[in-house]
């Protein structure tokens, strides 16, 4: 009802200003798209026979695969994005609105041919969004600080394990880590090698 509201007190002026500037930001794309292939919109992978497949998306495999999974690889981002997912089905709106987000480029991703996105450490597709989960990790470090010691000792040495297997991982990649000589034994070994077990 607000925006409506909003939206009846400017009129459509606003709305047909911010149209007009967009499609003069977006008109010299489409003009070197035409100009080099004759076509206004081109969908560059499409060309090369790469596409999504939303019938079958690799959901979980973007999470937890050997294959640059989410988790797999960023593990301590786990506990913010349960502490999220919680403040969302309690009714936070803005949890709710990350949550929401994330669940789109999560299933767009899984939906792609190469859900893996390709030789990266991690899954690169998430980077830019990660922070979202700072506030999330924030309060539950607030919170952990109100825990026994020991139980904080325990935490604090999760944490700093995950952050050196992390740094020792980043230090060690070869690219690329994927494909299929790119297995679960491959990942384990790396992470004894990172760990000094070898």
């Amino acid at each position: 009802p607000a925006i409506a509201e909003h939206w009846r007190g400017k009129g459509i002026r606003p709305f047909a200003i911010g149209a007009t500037l967009a499609a003069v930001l977006l008109a010299p794309q489409l003009w070197y798209w035409h100009f080099s292939t004759g076509k206004w919109l081109l969908f560059t992978y499409g060309a090369k026979g790469e596409s999504f497949d939303f019938a079958k998306p690799m959901l979980g495999a973007v999470l937890f695969s050997h294959q640059n999974g989410w988790f797999t690889y960023a593990p301590l981002l786990f506990a913010p994005w349960c502490i999220s997912l919680v403040q969302a089905l309690r009714g936070d709106r803005a949890a709710q609105t990350v949550m929401l987000v994330w669940a789109l480029l999560l299933f767009t991703y899984a939906s792609w041919w190469a859900w893996w996105l390709g030789g990266a450490y991690g899954f690169r597709g998430f980077i830019e969004i990660s922070a979202w989960f700072s506030p999330p990790m924030a309060w539950g470090v607030d919170r952990i600080r109100k825990w026994p010691r020991s139980a904080r000792g325990a935490m604090a040495s999760v944490t700093v394990f995950f952050l050196l297997l992390n740094l020792r991982m980043t230090s060690l990649y070869e690219g690329p880590w994927d494909g299929p000589d790119w297995t679960w034994s491959r990942l384990v070994d790396v992470w004894r090698e990172a760990l000094w077990i070898n």
